[in-house]
């Protein structure tokens, strides 16, 4: 590794670097985060997109400008309705 290398990991290091108060609003804000999406990610319940793909199959990748995932599932899903 030469030594210009060297000088821009060694900056890039310190540009993320925190002191000890940083740190501590920094995890704490994470926490306060993860608290606040939890119940969202544990309540099980079926947002619009996925409410009409379970209910008739449809995949509306495409429209999101997704073709790639739409193909993918298609194939998994050998054709429509995706299940």
């Amino acid at each position: 590794m030469g030594y210009n290398t060297h000088m821009k990991t060694i900056k890039i290091y310190n540009l993320i670097k925190l002191d000890k108060a940083h740190q501590i609003y920094f995890f704490s804000l994470s926490i306060m985060s993860l608290l606040y999406i939890l119940p969202i990610i544990l309540a099980d319940r079926y947002y619009n997109d996925d409410l009409s793909r379970s209910l008739i199959g449809a995949s509306g990748w495409n429209g999101d400008g997704r073709p790639l995932t739409e193909l993918i599932m298609l194939a998994i899903n050998f054709g429509r309705p995706v299940a």
